[in-house]
């Protein structure tokens, strides 16, 4: 399962990359061409906007699958080893309801929108949308495996002790 894990994190982060750079050069023509040569794309900013939604939502699976999304650990110093433990299962919990409602919600609206496209490139709507359910399937899918080891290690060891 790890190893299905980390080929799907690569791809991630390779569709996260090539969104990023597609990002970069559909914006720097944008400017180019509307300021230098006074010629403006129409499509520049439905792109844009696009492929940064999918390289945000790429990104964020991998890092929640990597649990390096942002935390805030203020009550976990004043507890105990056992109540540590509670809480990062609490969290994790937390986190896989969210990535689920991601599911369900994500996948509504991608079948709600795939027979629609958008208004200037001939992309379906349900196509950009369907990465929400994807990030959530991923994230969901990497913090069961990271609950199971949390679970198993039981409170003598935290999961976000182990590098």
């Amino acid at each position: 399962m790890l190893k299905f894990l980390r080929g799907i994190e690569v791809l991630f982060l390779s569709l996260s990359a090539i969104c990023t750079a597609g990002f970069l050069v559909v914006v720097s023509l944008q400017v180019f061409y509307r300021f230098v040569l006074e010629l403006p794309f129409v499509w520049s900013e439905e792109a844009a906007r696009y492929l940064f939604v999918w390289a945000a939502f790429l990104g964020a699976a991998v890092a929640i699958g990597r649990r390096e999304h942002f935390s805030i650990t203020l009550l976990k110093t004043y507890l105990t080893r056992r109540g540590q433990w509670v809480l990062e299962i609490f969290g994790v919990i937390l986190v896989i309801v969210f990535c689920l409602l991601m599911i369900w919600f994500g996948s509504k609206m991608s079948l709600r929108f795939i027979y629609i496209n958008l208004p200037i490139i001939p992309i379906s709507q349900g196509f950009i949308y369907s990465v929400i359910p994807l990030s959530g399937l991923y994230g969901v899918l990497h913090l069961v495996v990271v609950l199971r080891s949390i679970l198993s290690n039981g409170p003598g060891t935290l999961e976000s002790e182990n590098p």
